[in-house]
């Protein structure tokens, strides 16, 4: 049985990981796009607090002064929690539905992650009025908007970020808060944020594409996670992550890429929109995620993930995704496909159960060249040579 914990976005609110494209603007330039943002910016009527100010004091270079004095060539450095939040604090009501972000100079491992935006009127009592997951700021300098929907007046403002990208150091250059009229207000970028759970695995799954993805293909991803991830775990590594997020980004063109040391994968909205089909994308990238290698040659680690969506995968006919015989651009040091299929001819003509020998050794981070050599008496070169000269499984 899957529990499903819904957050709608109008209430709350291959494998190369390409740069994340971002609206607005990158690498300095944010300080003149604040004239293309709709609303009025009504930050500098509200009295900045912080729950962990710098440790040289907020007058220091890095003080939280820096988060609201419209530089973005300056910035705001503390530690962080996972109770960290910035408070805005108005002298009346104020109705806020957007803010904007800036990156810090350096360092992406400090930007802010997960968060929510809450209010009140009391500074007791707090309403959820956006709530993010998995954001990222991919350039230094980069400016990121965020609207919601939010009639309604309120003195305080608080944005509770639980999580850095994996440092324990928060930064950002710049803060800005938009009071929005009603009828110009929208929820942007979109994000429905859903979780699932079954058999002590949690799936969290966030989706930015505008309207929500196809609905035939979220379930299928959401299928795969649940049905090869388990069998990945006993199969090869029982101790691997038992959270995983996925998040559908329209801000990525690429196809997928995984982080396997903090269990996330994100996919490109525009590659999944145009393949509906292709939901075993997943289980290449949470194969990562299983292996976790820390060291090793990324050949063998793309080769593998393609090996195990072959032998895995649910859905690959019918996606048009098969491994193909070796021609001459074929090497195994492309990995993907070309290792694949020679993982498999190994399997079938050299030794069973190699591809899982192969898998400990780099997951231990023992793993050299003598390994071919030590399980099979001949060279990689000397194998590659052997399966492209008889390659037939």
């Amino acid at each position: 049985m899957i529990l499903i914990f819904a957050a709608t976005a109008a209430l709350f609110p291959g494998c190369t990981k390409k740069e994340l494209t971002t609206d607005p603007v990158k690498d300095g330039a944010s300080a003149t796009r604040q004239e293309l943002l709709a609303g009025v910016d009504v930050t500098s009527q509200a009295t900045l607090y912080v729950s962990t100010e710098n440790d040289q004091g907020a007058g220091s270079a890095e003080g939280s002064p820096k988060l609201v004095d419209g530089n973005p060539d300056t910035k705001f450095l503390a530690e962080h929690t996972s109770a960290f939040y910035v408070q805005m604090s108005f002298p009346q009501p104020t109705q806020v539905a957007a803010y904007a972000i800036t990156s810090g100079n350096d360092f992406d491992v400090r930007d802010p992650r997960n968060w929510t935006v809450t209010a009140s009127n009391d500074n007791v009592s707090w309403v959820v009025l956006d709530r993010r997951v998995m954001e990222d700021f991919q350039s230094r300098k980069t400016v990121k908007r965020y609207d919601f929907i939010n009639a309604n007046a309120y003195r305080y403002y608080r944005w509770n970020i639980t999580a850095t990208h994996w440092d324990h150091l928060l930064q950002m250059s710049e803060l800005r808060l938009f009071t929005v009229p009603v009828g110009s207000q929208t929820q942007s970028p979109p994000t429905k944020i859903d979780t699932f759970q079954q058999n002590n695995l949690t799936l969290v799954f966030i989706d930015n594409t505008p309207g929500g993805m196809n609905v035939q293909q979220k379930q299928g991803l959401i299928n795969v996670f649940f049905t090869n991830y388990p069998k990945l775990m006993t199969d090869f590594n029982p101790n691997a992550a038992r959270e995983v997020h996925f998040k559908v980004a329209t801000d990525y063109d690429g196809v997928a890429f995984a982080n396997a040391g903090h269990a996330f994968v994100y996919y490109g909205a525009t590659y999944m929109s145009q393949h509906t089909s292709d939901i075993d994308v997943a289980t290449h990238e949470i194969t990562h995620i299983i292996e976790n290698y820390q060291t090793g040659p990324g050949w063998v680690t793309e080769g593998i993930a393609d090996y195990v969506r072959h032998v895995y995968g649910l859905n690959n006919a019918a996606a048009g995704w098969a491994l193909t015989p070796p021609n001459s651009n074929s090497h195994y040091t492309k990995g993907y496909g070309d290792a694949a299929r020679f993982f498999l001819w190994m399997e079938h003509h050299v030794k069973a159960g190699i591809v899982k020998k192969l898998h400990t050794a780099m997951h231990t981070s023992v793993y050299t060249p003598q390994f071919w050599v030590n399980e099979t008496g001949k060279n990689v070169d000397q194998l590659w040579a052997d399966y492209v000269s008889n390659p037939s499984i």
